[in-house]
Formats: C-alpha cells, sequence, structure tokens
C-alpha cells in the first residue's frame, strides 16, 4: 500500500515537474536568443562608427586628391582629421569582428562576416602607398611635382576608391543582414529593425549617388550617366519613403525621432538642392568648383543617416533589452514555480510520511519493543491521524504507563532496600565502637551510590558553636577540606555556613553565581562542581552539630527523592554523632570522676591548711583575749582586746566562706540549686559587680574597663547567681594579673546567639594542657601561684555550673604568658525584647 500511494504521488509530481521543466527550457532559449541580439546591437553600434568614420576618411582623402589635381581646390591640409578618423573607424570595426568571432554566428552571416574581413585587408593595404602619395603632396604641389607618374597616381587612386567603396558596401551589408533576426520579436523592436534596415539603405543610396556626383563634377560622365543618376534619385527618394513609414512615431522614442527629423531636413533641405545644382553645373562643365559644398553636405547627409541608424539601433537594442529583461523574469517565474511545485510536493511526501507512514512505522516498533519488555521506548504524541491510529496508540499508551509504573516501584523498592543496607552498615559501624570519622566518610560514600553524579561531605561543628571542621569528605579534592577547615558560620559562608546558622536548608542551584560562595566557589567549580544542596545536621533538642552537603556536577535544583534521602542521611549523621560525643561525654566524665578523686586528696590537705590557719588564729586569740579578760591588771589593754576580737571576726568569715563555696558545689552536684529570675538590666548588673572589685583592683594597680553596648535589651536571670558569675570571674582576673595590667569586661548582644560577658586580662595565662583541668573541682592549675594566692579552685566550677543552669555555656581561651579570655554565653531565649531596645524581633524557632 505503502508503495502505491508514494508511485501514485512521484507519477503526479513528475508530470508536473516535466511540464514546468518544458516551459524553463523554451524561456531559456528565448532569453539566449534576446542576449544574442542585444550582443549583436552593440556589433550593430561598432559597425554603424567603423562605416561613419570610413565615410569621412574617404571624403577628406578625396579633398586632398584633388587639392593635389585641380587649381584652387582647398588646402590639402586634412591629414590629422583622416588619421583620426581612420584609427576610430580600424578601432571599432575590429572590434565587432572580435565581437562576432567570440559570438556563434548562423552560416548567411559568416560570408558576409568574411567579405568584410578581406574589404578591410585590402583597404589596409592600399593604405600604404596611398599614404606615401599624400605624403609628397606637400605645400600645395599637384601631382605633376610628386615625382610619381600620373598614370600610377591615377591607378593607385582608382585602386584606394574601389577598395574604399567595397569596404563601405560590406559594412553596410553586413550590418542590415545582423539586423534582420530581431524582426521575429514583433512590436517596438520590429519598428526599429525596419527602421534600422531601411536607414541602412537609404545611407548607401546616398553614398552611391554621392560617387556618381562626384564623376559628374570630375567630368568623366559615360554615357548612359544622365539614366543612372536619374534612377539613383529614384532609388534614394523610395529609400527615404520607406524610412518615413517604417518611422512609426508610437514605437520610436524621441531622439530616433530627432535625428529622423535631422535627417529630413538634410535630404531634402540641402542634399537634394545642391545635388540638382551640381549636375546643372556638369552639364555646362562648371561643376569643380563645387567639390568641397558637395562633400560637406554629403557628409552631413552621411552623418545625418548614420545619427538615425545608431538612435533605430538603440531603440531596437532598447526594445530587446526590455524582450531579454521580460523573458530573464519569464524564466525566474517558471524557476520559481517549479521550485514552489517541488516543495509542494516534498511537503506533501513529508506530510504523508509523517501523518501515516511514520505513526504506522513507530507504532509498530512500540508494540514490539512493550513485547520484547523495553518500557523506556517513547511513544509520541500523534496529532492529524486518523481514528483508528489514535485509539491504538491510547492503548498501548495506557499499557506502557501501567508498565512504566511498575517499573518504577521495582526501581524505588530497589533503591531503598541499598538504602537500607547502607543505614545497616552504618549503624552496625557505630555499635562496633568504629571512629567517627570512618563512620561519617561510609555515611558519604553510601549516599553517593544513592544519588546520580553527586558528591557528600560532612562539616562538624565545633564546641564554640562558631566554626566547622571537615568530619568527612571522601570524593572532594583535598583543598576544599583544607580551605574548610575552621570555617566560622555565617549567612554567607557558603551553603554548610549558611545551613548551620540558619539551622535550616540550603540550596545552591548555581555555585558561581550565588553571592553565599564568593569566598570559596574558585574550589568546587575547579573540580567540576556546579551545585551544592545542604542540610543542618541538629541533635534531638534542636542544637545545630554541623552540616551534610551533597555537590553535584550540573546546575540544577534537588528533586524531592533527592532531598529525602539527604535528610535520611541527616538523621544517621546525627545519629552516629551524638552517640559518639555520648560515649565521648560518657569517657570524660569518667576521666572527670577519677581525677576528681585523685583532687579529694589534695583538697582535703589545702581545706586542712586553709581551714586550720583561722581555726588556730581564733583560739590562739580567743586565748589570749580569755587571758587579758581575767587579769584586771591588764584593764588598760582593751583597746588591743579589740583588735583581736576583730581578727577573730575576719577569720570566722573567711573560713565562713570556703565552707559556704563547698556547700554551693555540694548543692548543684545534687540538683538542689534553684533560680530566682527575673528581669534585670545588664548594664545594672554589670556596675554593681565592677563597685565590689573596683577597690581591689585599685590595690593591685590595675586598669579595670567596663563596656557595655548601647541599647543592651534586659534579660531574665537569677541576678545574685548571675553577679556571683561575673563576679568569679573578674575576681579572678585581678588576683592572676600583675601589677600595671588590665582587666577588660565587655558585654554585647546578638539576636541569633544571645548575649555575652567577655572578661579578657593580661595576667599569666594558663597553659594549653592545663586549659581541661580549669573547671575540675578543687583544682588549681599552678599550685605554686595558687598557694601564694589563696583559694579553693571551686571559682571557675561554680561559675560554669551556675552558667549552665540558665542554659548558657562558659568557653575559656588562653595564651601562656599573654593573658586570658573567658566568655559567658547566654541563650537568645534570656533576652527580654522590648521596643526600646533598639533590636530586630528574635528569630523563629525552626531557625535557630
Amino acid at each position: 500500500m505503502r508503495k502505491v500511494l508514494m508511485g501514485g504521488l512521484a507519477l503526479l509530481a513528475s508530470v508536473h515537474v516535466i511540464g514546468k521543466s518544458l516551459d524553463i527550457q523554451a524561456g531559456w532559449r528565448e532569453y539566449q536568443v534576446a542576449t544574442e541580439i542585444a550582443d549583436l546591437k552593440q556589433v550593430s553600434r561598432d559597425l554603424l562608427v567603423a562605416a561613419r568614420d570610413h565615410g569621412i576618411e574617404a571624403g577628406m582623402t578625396s579633398l586632398v586628391l584633388e587639392a593635389a589635381s585641380m587649381p584652387g581646390a582647398p588646402e590639402a591640409a586634412l591629414r590629422p582629421q583622416i588619421n583620426r578618423h581612420r584609427e576610430e573607424g580600424e578601432r571599432s570595426a575590429g572590434a565587432a569582428l572580435a565581437h562576432l568571432a567570440r559570438m556563434p554566428v548562423e552560416s548567411a552571416l559568416e560570408e558576409d562576416v568574411a567579405s568584410l574581413r578581406v574589404a578591410l585587408a585590402r583597404v589596409q593595404e592600399l593604405r600604404q602607398p596611398l599614404d606615401a602619395l599624400m605624403s609628397r603632396l606637400q605645400d600645395g604641389r599637384t601631382l605633376d611635382g610628386v615625382g610619381t607618374s600620373r598614370a600610377d597616381a591615377a591607378v593607385i587612386i582608382a585602386d584606394w576608391q574601389e577598395a574604399s567603396q567595397s569596404y563601405g558596401a560590406a559594412l553596410l551589408t553586413l550590418l542590415r543582414e545582423i539586423n534582420r533576426p530581431a524582426l521575429s520579436f514583433g512590436g517596438a523592436a520590429g519598428a526599429a529593425e525596419m527602421l534600422t534596415r531601411d536607414a541602412i539603405r537609404l545611407r548607401s543610396e546616398v553614398g552611391q549617388d554621392m560617387g556618381l556626383l562626384y564623376m559628374a563634377i570630375m567630368g568623366r560622365r559615360p554615357e548612359g550617366s544622365a539614366l543612372r543618376e536619374a534612377t539613383s534619385l529614384a532609388e534614394m527618394e523610395m529609400a527615404w519613403r520607406l524610412v518615413r513609414q517604417a518611422a512609426e512615431p508610437a514605437h520610436l522614442p524621441e531622439p530616433a525621432q530627432a535625428a529622423l527629423s535631422q535627417m529630413e531636413t538634410a535630404f531634402h533641405q540641402r542634399y537634394l538642392p545642391l545635388r540638382a545644382v551640381v549636375l546643372e553645373a556638369a552639364a555646362r562643365g562648371e561643376a569643380r568648383g563645387r567639390m568641397p559644398e558637395l562633400l560637406r553636405s554629403g557628409t552631413g547627409m552621411l552623418n545625418a543617416a548614420s545619427d538615425l541608424v545608431v538612435e533605430a539601433v538603440n531603440a531596437a537594442g532598447a526594445a530587446t533589452e526590455d524582450i531579454r529583461a521580460t523573458a530573464r523574469r519569464r524564466l525566474w517565474t517558471d524557476m520559481a514555480e517549479l521550485l514552489i511545485a517541488m516543495v509542494a510536493l516534498a511537503f506533501a511526501a513529508w506530510m504523508f510520511r509523517e501523518r501515516v507512514l511514520r505513526p504506522i512505522r513507530q507504532m509498530t516498533e512500540a508494540m514490539r519493543a512493550l513485547a520484547g519488555g523495553d518500557h523506556s521506548v517513547q511513544l509520541p504524541d500523534f496529532k492529524g491521524v486518523g481514528a483508528e491510529i489514535a485509539a491504538m496508540a491510547a492503548a498501548v499508551r495506557v499499557f506502557k504507563e501501567n508498565a512504566r509504573q511498575l517499573q518504577t516501584e521495582n526501581w524505588e523498592r530497589g533503591r531503598m532496600e541499598r538504602l537500607l543496607m547502607v543505614e545497616r552498615g552504618i549503624l552496625e559501624m557505630a555499635a562496633a565502637g568504629a571512629s567517627l570519622g570512618d563512620v561519617l566518610a561510609a555515611l558519604c560514600r553510601g549516599m553517593e551510590e544513592q544519588l546520580d553524579n553527586a558528591r557528600c561531605s560532612i562539616l562538624l561543628l565545633a564546641e564554640d558553636g562558631l566554626h566547622m571542621s571537615v568530619g568527612a569528605a571522601p570524593n572532594l579534592p583535598a583543598e576544599m577540606g583544607r580551605a574548610y577547615e575552621g570555617v566560622a558560620i555565617g549567612p554567607d559562608v557558603g551553603a554548610c555556613g549558611a545551613a548551620v546558622y540558619r539551622r535550616a536548608p540550603v540550596v545552591t542551584a548555581d555555585i558561581a553565581s550565588d553571592p553565599r560562595w564568593t569566598r570559596f566557589k574558585h574550589l568546587p567549580l575547579a573540580a567540576g562542581l556546579r551545585s551544592c544542596w545542604s542540610l543542618p545536621i541538629l541533635s534531638g533538642d534542636g542544637e545545630p552539630l554541623g552540616a551534610f552537603a551533597i555537590y553535584g556536577d550540573t546546575v540544577r535544583t534537588p528533586q524531592d527523592w533527592e532531598m529525602e534521602r539527604a535528610r535520611r542521611a541527616v538523621q544517621l549523621a546525627a545519629l552516629a554523632i551524638t552517640s559518639r560525643r555520648a560515649a565521648e561525654q560518657l569517657e570524660h566524665a569518667k576521666a572527670q570522676a577519677e581525677l576528681g578523686s585523685r583532687t579529694k586528696t589534695e583538697f582535703l590537705a589545702n581545706m586542712s591548711h586553709e581551714l586550720r590557719t583561722p581555726l588556730n588564729a581564733i583560739i590562739g586569740f580567743a586565748e589570749v583575749l580569755e587571758s587579758e579578760l581575767k587579769s584586771s591588771e591588764k584593764q588598760a589593754q582593751n583597746s588591743s582586746s579589740v583588735a583581736y576580737a576583730g581578727d577573730i571576726i575576719a577569720s570566722g568569715r573567711h573560713l565562713l566562706t570556703l565552707i559556704n563555696d563547698i556547700l554551693d558545689v555540694s548543692k548543684m552536684e545534687a540538683g538542689r540549686v534553684e533560680l530566682r529570675e527575673r528581669i534585670c538590666g545588664v548594664d545594672e548588673l554589670v556596675r554593681g559587680c565592677e563597685r565590689i572589685v573596683r577597690a581591689r583592683a585599685m590595690e593591685r594597680r590595675l586598669n579595670l574597663l567596663i563596656e557595655v553596648a548601647d541599647g543592651m535589651p534586659p534579660i531574665l536571670v537569677d541576678d545574685v547567681k548571675f553577679k556571683q558569675i561575673v563576679l568569679n570571674l573578674m575576681s579572678n582576673a585581678i588576683k592572676f594579673t600583675s601589677p600595671g595590667g588590665t582587666v577588660r569586661l565587655v558585654a554585647s548582644v546578638d539576636p541569633a546567639r544571645g548575649v555575652a560577658i567577655t572578661v579578657s586580662d593580661t595576667g599569666i595565662g594558663i597553659k594549653p594542657e592545663d586549659l581541661p583541668k580549669v573547671f575540675v573541682p578543687f583544682h588549681q592549675v599552678d599550685n605554686v601561684y595558687a598557694r601564694s594566692t589563696p583559694g579553693t579552685g571551686l571559682g571557675l566550677t561554680l561559675s560554669k555550673g551556675l552558667t549552665e543552669l540558665h542554659g548558657g555555656r562558659l568557653t575559656i581561651e588562653s595564651v601562656f604568658g599573654e593573658g586570658t579570655t573567658v566568655t559567658l554565653s547566654l541563650p537568645p531565649s534570656r533576652i527580654v525584647w522590648t521596643e526600646t531596645a533598639g533590636l530586630p524581633l528574635p528569630l523563629p524557632l525552626s531557625m535557630r
């Protein structure tokens, strides 16, 4: 069926194409003929110029010869003009012959062209003796004085005149024959061609008549000359009537009509009257004096005839150009129609193939593929097809969708099974005690297997809550890991830093254009990574632990199932991190317990000294007081007893303070400390502590600086315990700072992080290996210095415990020999926002 339909279409198309091809062939032939005729018009122009210049040359040559043979004739000074017209005539004749040599001419013209070549050669051959003869006719000498016999000169002149007439006749004959083929076009071209032919005939008749008049003037009138002269006149008049009949004003342009008018004037008003006068004078033997006048009038007549021929040729050429342009347009039209027909045929064939053959073939292939179990085959949306094909396509499409859904479910089930295997492997590694780095690296590799063209990494949040470190990045470049190490979190720190800061997922579809990647985008881009999706890893109580990141090699956003896989990875990472940190905390608690056990002995020894000294003083002073009171002879010394009593009171208060600290630590360890919270101003609390320690700082000659940020909002705290924390920090800073040093307290607020109280000093500092011991109860770092600065080692421990009761964090940084900085951080929930605080509303809980 398909072959029959395609054969019928091909047959119809072939018939139409063949018809159009024949039209194009006929149009091409017409265009070639018009082009050939247009080329012949250029040849006609060259032949006209050659005939005109040769006629002028022949006339001027006759004047020169007449001047040499007849006394009283014009001076023979026309040689330059003769040479100019000769050169111009030969150039034009040569151009015409060269043009004809390049053209395919008819056989009828070949003989005329050959005759013209022979005549031109004969003229050129006779010009040399003729020029030699005229060269000797200088200074007005006659033929008798040139050194050549009159008979030889007469032969040269007669041969020249015969060759000149033959050459002129050959030019006009070829010109007449060339202008004959275009008559078949008719219209303006035909009228111009007829006018050209008749004008050439008229010019030829005038030239012959001028020869008869020349013979009459020279006195060489043989018998029958009168009849020949009358016949010549009749031929000229007949030729003139034919010219007038051919010159239809409707078909001639204005220049041709003007040339015809000039021709009529020259013929009727000048040449014919002069002809009658010359013949009458010749009959009386008095015509020799009319030679110059005849030459002028005859030359003018010939020039007018030549101009008419030129304008007729131009009109014929213009008409021929119009015909050629029409033929060209018709040819292009036929070619355009053929092209349109071919395009229409191609379009019809394409429509038939697309709407009939292609749907049938595609449905066949689709059914074959579905039968073979290939559910990925594409079913195009058929439009403009028959109802049967559309119904079959709909049925196949339903079957394909059901098969695809089943395949998708199987694929998803397989992916979930692989994910469960990864999760089970991670849990087994964690349970077996594998290191956190190995567990997180295995998690990254397992997720990379689940995702397409992805690389994963896990960054962990440091204990200070501000900086991140690389937990695992098995397939990322090492340069990226080094760049991310120790980076502070923030809203514009890549995807991981922003995710931890906001505690919400951050999706970067294009790393190159995302402003959050300004600092780091050169690293992933160099590795061929274009997108990044990061999810924060949160603990059970919502505290950030780190960030899980997925890098892609294309610019895109994640799909829903990819985000679901990422969330499950985050849950696994949170479980692994919290379990590992819980184990580390357990080990640390065990170590602290052991350390506390070891330090109890030292504490008891220290406390025995601390308690024994005041107690001995109390006992000693009490004995002295008792002794003085019993001795009445020493009544005058009661004033010293008062002083002793003061020492007893001071020692008792010192002992009471030590005992109270011990009791507070005991209560805190037992969980029996309660907070009595109220809304307090930060500036008020800090200034109260400043007043208490100012005297001690002045006593030690220290520079005490207090800086509280403007617009600090009030906070909800236990004011007594908060001041106890600040006083402990400031007292330690003053205690361990040498005279001349500086102690600085700075209070600031961050809506996202809360309130921070920072106490720094320029004291002795703490060695790095001793920093983990500063919060151990009853432990003093430097025993030697501790003995010179009394204390129990409970200040920082008590301050840390009270800070954590407020939900805050106490951190310490120190450089040995340069100073120490202790930071008290309270969460944003302790801030009481007011309209006068000048701060924005706190972030929602989901963003913290």
